[in-house]
């Protein structure tokens, strides 16, 4: 069989180009996903200013939810400084060297140099080592060593004093020294003396890491098996290998993004290569059923004809696929690259180009392919050997009952899926059940598209008639004898359509969506911190300008319900959203509309819930829940209000003092002033500016530069999507082009017999042109229809408006492209068939 099927690709490989090139993009978007899921699946992270270490004891960002999922804590989990002791006393230690981070700024004529530095011991400079270029090391209080990038940017030598923020104050330096790394590392660095370093971290007690060097001859695992006996317990991680890189850069742990993407990306593809590739061979095995009837005629029976065209789809795939796994690889690589930029994954993560998943995507591609063909190849089936004789069509235009059945169930399933986003899930886990209704819907229309495509057809040519005189007629008459080939045609623009639009509006309501967590707090003054957050004298300061009616200090972070057992667990990765306000002011700025208590309670171990969390979780005013905090702490905390918030949008607050304390910063990011009655925001702007000038680095910003406190619920990044939605539109643009040229390629017999009889070239390409039109249309309109299962679906359940964010010129710029590409390519691909003598034309081939 296969090799009558290779025979067959010698002299039709015409009708195959088409499934190659949708298979090979296929296949190539498959190995590039798969490239992406390993990367986040292995979270290779190497390290680099720890290098030095064998063993590296640090705190565990991981957060176990109900059912094992693991969540992420946001903030830097840190380990207490006395273990350094208890550890340095471990047989085999040479030495335990406690490293610490904490943010700076250089202040360079009074204004902040975007250095990014962290500030950091320089005690743990010993263990990539640095080595010192010019100048010394810092030996005493007031004293600084700068590594090399770092002294570049702000312009300054050994000897040099220069001011620096950290931790909401500003102090003058001296510069005794530039160091430079053994090795690139992606962290800047400004290496203090010890005294320095207790009195700018957030917490002296604390630090961030434990780096352990082993003396000669002390193996690395037998050390990290002591030292898990020594200290090991919840929230300690003790770490060898590459796995100290994640000790190094926690936020490589944090890469669901990425896997959750890349998952989708594989679905995405899988649906968009099995649907067009089974377009593509539908038709060829459309064209071929003359061929077909005859080697019925001639005693093949259905099984055997059908083994042909699973063995020509299989031949063709497996060269398919093997061709585009090297540009796979690339792509993924590019791809990832693209995330790293825009923040969706950590730039230390080492992209990773093994093999075990591209061979998963070759078996994939391959298999999606074969499930192509079998649906392609049903119809050798059902030919009539009789009709390769009398030269009849041997179409079956019905669609038969198994269809029909399947059909009806994803369309069942699609409503199922409709009715779970709308109640059972909340966030941007909305998109999940939306999206896939939409993709189950579509994939009805697909087995039902015979069915769907002749009714619309007969609803649509009278009125095409009567528009387009003689040739609205003959494409009326063309589209009602070729249902199936124009069923064939209208999936792959049905799909463009449809997803372009749903995904883009899906993406623009998520990034309006986001606002709603701060609009509440739009009618103050919002006063962004300098790197390492206000100090404790600002706050005062701000409230005495005249103007001010309220002032209060504002951060945000994120965390988990300990206790009682949260119902809502796992619903989010990231856990809660937990805002702190300033108790006295919170009210005044906005901080939210109270149902029950008040925010003037909010101190000490204090919160306030919301008041349909509170129904679930059973617990009211005066009851106490345990909430785990972003750097992993335990506190206990008595309910002192209930609020009413936007579902999807709910949050926990607490006081200011609190939730600050256990960020990574330690301190206030921002302070909210709000202006009294008669002041507009713009006049408080204005006055508030001399003041925020006296503190370095800070500014006035609007309220939308608080969306990153939040953009931890987006899930995936908008730019991503965007982009993958760019590489799948390619796709399907391709696929679009493939299946017009085959059908159209087809027909030049009938084109030549038109001209024999008298048709000119301007009239085959007018009814040409109508018959793009119709297919536009009718694909266009199917994808209207599907779209909004998602777009509308994911807006009432996040936003609670029946319309998505987004302007509608959206979707008339991509029903105007989907038009463009069909009536584009149903030109060119006539043209290129008119080419030929009407005579040769209309010989049988």
């Amino acid at each position: 069989m296969f090799q009558l099927a290779r025979r067959t690709l010698r002299y039709r490989w015409g009708g195959y180009v088409a499934t190659f090139i949708g298979m090979f993009f296929c296949s190539m978007m498959l190995v590039a996903a798969g490239g992406m899921m390993e990367t986040g699946l292995r979270q290779t992270v190497l390290p680099q200013r720890l290098a030095g270490a064998d063993v590296v004891v640090a705190g565990d960002p991981r957060y176990i939810l109900a059912d094992n999922p693991v969540g992420a804590l946001n903030e830097r989990v840190q380990v207490d400084r006395d273990l350094v002791t208890k550890l340095a006393a471990i047989p085999g230690v040479k030495a335990a060297i406690p490293d610490v981070a904490f943010d700076t700024f250089v202040l360079r004529d009074g204004s902040p140099v975007d250095t990014e530095a962290h500030g950091r011991d320089w005690g743990s400079a010993v263990l990539s080592p640095y080595s010192i270029g010019a100048g010394a090391a810092p030996q005493r209080a007031g004293e600084v060593a700068l590594d090399t990038d770092t002294a570049r940017r702000i312009g300054a030598s050994a000897g040099d004093k220069i001011k620096i923020g950290a931790h909401g104050a500003v102090g003058e330096f001296t510069v005794t020294g530039i160091v430079a790394p053994a090795q690139p590392t992606t962290e800047r660095s400004i290496f203090f003396t010890g005294p320095d370093v207790q009195r700018l971290a957030r917490d002296p007690a604390r630090v961030d890491t434990i780096s352990l060097v082993a003396q000669p001859g002390t193996d690395a695992a037998a050390l990290s098996a002591k030292a898990t006996a020594a200290v090991g317990g919840p929230g300690i991680a003790v770490l060898t290998g590459n796995d100290r890189g994640n000790a190094e850069f926690p936020a490589s742990l944090e890469v669901h993004d990425l896997i959750l993407i890349a998952g989708i990306f594989v679905a995405l593809s899988l649906v968009a290569g099995l649907l067009a590739v089974a377009s593509t061979l539908s038709l060829v095995a459309s064209n071929r059923e003359r061929e077909i009837a005859v080697l019925r005629a001639i005693g093949a029976t259905p099984w055997q004809t059908r083994r042909m065209i699973l063995a020509e789809a299989l031949v063709v795939s497996l060269l398919a696929t093997t061709l585009s796994v090297l540009p796979g690889w690339f792509v993924g690589e590019f791809l990832y690259r693209m995330v790293v930029r825009i923040g969706v994954a950590p730039e230390e993560l080492s992209y990773e180009r093994g093999w075990v998943l591209p061979v998963i995507a070759y078996v994939l591609a391959v298999a999606t392919s074969l499930g192509a063909g079998l649906i392609a190849g049903k119809r050798a089936l059902r030919a009539r050997p009789t009709a390769a004789m009398a030269g009849t069509d041997t179409a079956v235009k019905r669609t038969g009952w198994v269809r029909r059945i399947i059909g009806l169930v994803l369309f069942a399933y699609s409503g199922g899926l409709v009715f779970v986003a709308l109640n059972l899930v909340t966030g941007p886990f909305i998109a999940g059940p939306a999206n896939w209704a939409a993709i189950l819907f579509a994939l009805g229309v697909m087995l039902l598209g015979r069915d769907i495509t002749r009714v619309l057809v007969a609803v649509l040519t009278p009125p095409l008639r009567r528009l387009s005189s003689v040739s609205g007629y003959l494409a009326a008459l063309n589209a009602r004898a070729r249902v199936p080939q124009l069923a064939a045609v209208i999936t792959p623009i049905m799909l463009m359509t449809s997803v372009a639009t749903a995904t883009t509006y899906v993406i623009t309501t998520e990034a309006a969506s986001i606002n709603i967590y701060t609009e509440s707090l739009a009618g103050n003054v919002i006063i962004k911190a300098p790197p390492g957050g206000f100090g404790p004298e600002a706050l005062p300061k701000i409230r005495e300008v005249a103007g001010v009616a309220a002032a209060s200090e504002f951060t945000a972070s994120a965390g988990f319900v300990d206790d009682p057992p949260d119902p809502r667990a796992g619903a989010d990765l990231g856990g809660w959203q937990f805002k702190g306000f300033t108790a006295d002011a919170a009210e005044k700025v906005g901080a939210a509309t109270m149902t029950a208590g008040s925010l003037t309670e909010l101190k000490g171990d204090t919160v306030v819930i919301n008041d349909v969390y509170s129904k679930e979780l059973k617990r009211g005013v005066g009851d106490t829940i345990t909430l785990r905090l972003g750097d992993n702490s335990r506190v206990n905390v008595k309910i002192v209000g209930l609020m009413s918030e936007k579902v999807s949008f709910e949050s926990i607050i607490l006081p200011i003092d609190l939730l600050s304390k256990h960020t990574t910063t330690g301190l206030p990011l921002y302070i909210l002033a709000a202006p009294q009655p008669g002041t507009s925001v713009a006049q408080l702007s204005a006055a508030l500016s001399g003041v925020v000038a006296t503190f370095p680095g800070a500014q006035i910003v609007d309220r939308y530069t608080l969306r990153g406190s939040f953009e931890h619920h987006l899930g995936a990044e908008e730019l991503v999507n965007y982009l993958f939605l760019a590489l799948l539109m390619g796709f399907i643009a391709i696929s679009v082009i493939n299946t017009l040229f085959l059908a159209t390629g087809h027909r030049r017999r009938e084109f030549g017999l038109q001209r024999l009889i008298g048709a000119t070239r301007r009239q085959v390409l007018r009814m040409t042109a109508v018959e793009g039109a119709l297919t536009a249309l009718i694909g266009i309109g199917l994808g209207a229809i599907i779209a909004p299962l998602a777009f509308v679906t994911f807006a009432l359940g996040r936003t609670g408006k029946f319309m998505p964010a987004g302007s509608p010129l959206i979707f008339l710029l991509i029903a105007g492209a989907a038009a463009v590409l069909t009536l584009g390519g149903t030109l060119v691909a006539v043209l290129r068939t008119l080419r030929n003598r009407p005579l040769e034309a209309a010989l049988p081939t």
